[in-house]
């Protein structure tokens, strides 16, 4: 839905902006993303949103990958 706050495909202005289906989405640094998630089935019992391992070098953190904190 948007990124730091700004509607996807609105950045300009000359547009109002429109979702975009992604499965997969790499924020920069200190950023924030705004997203809808369709929920799973009934039948699914365990549902999780996880991040990938991102590791940003040798004076960075290493973040392993796993379920994402709120």
């Amino acid at each position: 839905m948007g990124i730091d706050a700004v509607p996807v495909n609105s950045q300009d202005g000359t547009q109002p902006g429109h979702l975009i289906p992604v499965t997969h989405f790499r924020l920069p640094v200190a950023s924030r993303v705004e997203f809808l998630v369709r929920a799973p089935a009934p039948t699914v019992k365990v549902a999780r949103l996880m991040t990938t391992n991102i590791n940003t070098g040798p004076q960075g953190d290493c973040d392993p990958a796993g379920p994402s904190s709120t």
